[in-house]
């Protein structure tokens, strides 16, 4: 077994929380014995005539009742260790089911290279080249990005963007250049007769393939629903089909396109060009022989005109990573243990590759053709002892072997456990600015700069105690397979390459079909876990990550998921209240606007903290004792007004939600005013 996650120690606070965690999911914290000295007191005294009858004095005033006093004081602090035992007790169970907090998320991101116009063709940069950004914390350590694919890139740049409409032609170049002001480069349907045309300028032949990294404004408000899975998906729009062409000779050819991440302009990517060696420049608009482009919409149509904000060449994507080869890793308890320590940590999971030999390893050969590979698997105890396999624990970087009897021994030898190669996360430190990726790690030829034009995305730290504590028991009963909606909601927030806080999984529902079921669906309402001041909407390649997700991993076959946003309704409240003699009025104001936003928040909202609960009905009176007892120094509340959406509620009533909807807390005016007869 890996070492339980929580460690041999957990502070006063930590345990405190886990206790507070246990309550709210359970009513009820087990107590193994009363801890204070009172009731330590109240025992004795109940006790005193079995064991000491001579002993009379009722008020402890003599000796013995110092004694008792002393005892009492001394031994509390034991028993409230021993009462730790339950939420110890919890925390391992966690780990013996495998459930342990999830590891950070490293973020992704968009860059530019830039070629030296002395190069004389293409430039090949490799998958894993490094490049570094300082982190907005400050620290000295660059983050690492690494390039995820091959990318050829040219020294040629765009030098006109063109929007053809019919006869006429409108020059966007100048607008290109402002992220602020986009353009439409295509009509609706394909009988608009419009196109996107983008001419190169290069004064080398351009080779092998081109990346064009386009942005796609997104429109106002959530995204659309995002649809996978199902025996027969609910019909929809006939999605548009999208034709690169490449000017040749005096006619325009479909060019192959190896990559579109755009999903014809849906969303923001990259779309790699694979280019004829027959491409060439010429003059086709304007005076100036360039490398003419074309984008066409031949088939479908847009339920609204895609909008751009830039184009641009030599893109690439890259993930906040480094890669770490050929470390040899030292053993934790001694010679002969079976635990072994990665230098660099959290790892992110199935990157690891080991190599184990009885003799030492040369740590400069790079080879793994003819090295001993073992296999990392979730549960040791599942193998017989001849199997070559091993588990690790991302968060501390622990790898873990047989002992013979489950899973093999690691055999005799001298630094001879290698990690052949790993890749460390950079958790929340990726997720920086934009135009902040600038530093080249590795060297290619004629490669000279590297800047990122949209801040990077995704990156975020690894869950802690309190989260794995609150989905511990739930992600036990779901067990990776969604058969009910509670199933859905949790294994909603494993969904790689999205930041999921919340989910909310309802049956038979289409958000296209308002008002009507739909059998053999499931909408799941997706919160992210970061937003930007306004209420937390996710992203559309958050949906589909998770939409794409659920149907793959975790739903039966033939169940359609939608993902979509939930819809908030804005909420703001008008409170008096009646201040303590001695209390600050402002301090008190600032406490009751704060308590007012937790309370109603749809991330930290809810009585257990954990956010306002989709459909959850917010009761007048449940509000208003809140505001009494919560709040330090409030005396009376004379005046309690709630204003959802901009609509006073009527007096003392009581507000209700969708089961779709969530609460948003607005600015709240609080005032202070002076008790009757004052």
């Amino acid at each position: 077994m890996s070492r339980p996650w929580w460690g041999k120690e957990r502070s006063e606070s930590e345990l405190r929380e886990a206790a507070r965690l246990v309550v709210g999911q359970y009513g009820k914290r087990p107590q193994v014995h009363p801890d204070s000295p009172a009731a330590v007191i109240r025992q004795l005294r109940d006790r005193r005539p079995s064991f000491a009858g001579e002993w009379a004095d009722p008020e402890d005033v003599d000796a013995g009742g110092a004694l008792v006093h002393l005892f009492s004081r001394q031994i509390s602090p034991l028993l409230k260790r021993l009462n730790r035992l339950p939420d110890k007790s919890l925390i391992e169970f966690l780990d013996l089911a495998g459930i342990r907090p999830a590891s950070p998320r490293f973020a992704v991101a968009m860059v530019q290279f830039t070629v030296s116009p002395a190069a004389r063709e293409s430039v090949m940069v490799p998958k894993g080249f490094q490049l570094g950004a300082r982190p907005a914390s400050g620290s000295a350590d660059l983050v690492v990005f690494e390039t995820r694919d091959n990318v050829s890139v040219t020294p040629a740049t765009i030098a006109k963007i063109f929007v053809v409409q019919g006869a006429g032609q409108r020059d966007v170049t100048s607008e290109n250049e402002d992220i602020k002001r986009s353009f439409e480069p295509l009509g609706r349907a394909p009988e608009s007769g419009d196109s996107l045309c983008i001419g190169i300028r290069g004064s080398t032949k351009i080779s092998g393939s081109i990346s064009l990294g386009i942005q796609v404004l997104a429109a106002p408000g959530a995204p659309p629903p995002i649809s996978t899975g199902g025996v027969a998906p609910v019909p929809l729009p006939v999605a548009p089909v999208l034709r690169w062409e490449a000017l040749i000779g005096s006619q325009f050819q479909p060019t192959v396109v190896m990559n579109d991440e755009t999903s014809s302009l849906w969303r923001s990517g990259i779309v790699q060009l694979q280019v004829s060696p027959s491409w060439q420049p010429s003059m086709w608009i304007g005076e100036e022989p360039l490398f003419w482009l074309r984008l066409r919409l031949i088939q479908g149509q847009f339920a609204k005109p895609p909008e751009l904000s830039f184009v641009r060449l030599n893109m690439a994507r890259v993930s906040a990573v480094q890669t770490i080869r050929n470390e040899v890793l030292d053993p934790l308890d001694g010679a002969h243990s079976s635990r072994f320590q990665l230098l660099h940590r959290p790892v992110v999971s199935e990157s690891l590759v080991i190599a184990v030999e009885a003799t030492p390893l040369d740590e400069d050969d790079d080879s793994t053709a003819s090295e001993n590979l073992w296999k990392q698997v979730d549960d040791i105890s599942e193998f017989d002892g001849n199997e070559q396999v091993y588990t690790l624990d991302p968060e501390t970087g622990v790898v873990t072997f047989g002992d013979g009897n489950r899973g093999a021994a690691v055999p005799p030898g001298f630094r001879n456990v290698r990690a052949v190669k790993y890749r460390v996360a950079s958790g929340a430190e990726g997720a920086v600015g934009s135009d902040e990726i600038t530093g080249l790690l590795n060297s290619v030829s004629f490669l000279t700069g590297v800047s990122n034009p949209l801040p990077a995305s995704g990156g975020v730290s690894g869950e802690g105690q309190r989260e794995a504590i609150r989905s511990g028991p739930a992600m036990i009963q779901a067990r990776g397979r969604a058969v009910t909606m509670a199933d859905y909601a949790v294994l909603a927030r494993l969904a790689p390459g999205a930041v999921v806080r919340r989910a909310h999984a309802i049956s038979c529902l289409h958000p296209s079909y308002p008002g009507s079921l739909t059998p053999g669906v499931v909408a799941v309402f997706v919160v992210p876990g970061v937003h930007d001041g306004g209420p937390p909407i996710p992203d559309e390649a958050a949906l589909r990550a998770v939409s794409e997700y659920l149907s793959q991993a975790a739903a039966p076959a033939g169940v359609e998921i939608v993902t979509v946003a939930p819809t908030y309704r804005y909420l703001r409240t008008e409170v008096d209240f009646v201040a303590t003699p001695a209390a600050d009025a402002g301090e008190v104001m600032r406490n009751l606007a704060a308590e007012l936003d937790r309370y109603l928040h749809p991330l930290t909202g809810g009585e257990t903290g954990d956010g306002w609960p989709f459909g959850g009905t917010l009761y007048f009176s449940e509000l208003m004792l809140r505001l009494l007892t919560r709040v330090p120094n409030v005396r009376a509340v004379p005046r309690l007004r709630l204003i959802v959406d901009g609509v006073p509620c009527h007096r003392c009533s009581d507000v209700t939600l969708a089961a779709t909807e969530l609460f948003w807390p607005e600015r709240h005016q609080v005032i202070p005013v002076e008790a009757e007869g004052n």
